[in-house]
């Protein structure tokens, strides 16, 4: 159905139409990685997390490692959630990570009236941010961005990570003499 996300397996026709393979749907999701900056007294971490100033609802089903660092006020983590109907995002996935350079988002683009919003989380843009495609409302999108003392995000990098197929796409070519034609993959060895 509209909105519902899929992994397409295709081939592409003769006429440059794509015949699906293969549809694997899945609910839409949003990941997040950014620092904790508040969470619920409850020992398990149910209720209402804010993480890179979004709230973040942790329920029964969050699943919640600490393998890769702890998941306390202050440190960062990696969160896989769902948005609901209602527009709140429910975690379905949360990680201990290291500390990272910026916050990243990866999610839907739902337009931009008057903020752009990224899987419901509203972003922040200025004269600095560098985007790479061109952002439009149902496509994907991996952003970099500062959280500010309000608890906004500035947006730093925006990568529209998926295109119309037949869309506009900068030609390559590579030209030149090949110098080495018996390079192989480190992890493989040769033998004789």
């Amino acid at each position: 159905e509209p909105g519902m996300w899929a992994d397409v397996m295709a081939q592409r026709q003769e006429d440059g139409s794509l015949l699906a393979m293969r549809i694997t749907v899945f609910p839409p999701e949003v990941r997040l990685k950014g620092p904790v900056t508040a969470k619920p007294d409850d020992p398990n971490g149910l209720g209402s997390w804010t993480i890179a100033g979004q709230t973040i609802v942790v329920t029964e089903e969050t699943r919640i490692s600490t393998r890769g660092g702890s998941a306390d006020e202050g440190d960062w983590v990696e969160v896989y959630a769902r948005e609901n109907p209602a527009g709140t995002l429910v975690a379905q996935r949360i990680r201990g990570i290291e500390m990272l350079p910026a916050v990243e988002i990866f999610g839907a683009i739902q337009g931009a009236d008057p903020n752009w919003l990224l899987s419901s989380i509203p972003l922040t843009l200025d004269d600095k941010t560098l985007i790479s495609g061109e952002p439009q409302e149902g496509l994907l999108g991996h952003v970099a961005a500062t959280l500010q003392d309000d608890g906004s995000l500035l947006v730093l990098r925006w990568r529209v990570s998926w295109t119309e197929p037949n869309g506009s796409h900068p030609n390559m070519m590579f030209i030149g003499t090949m110098a080495n034609c018996n390079w192989a993959p480190p992890w493989r060895k040769r033998t004789r």
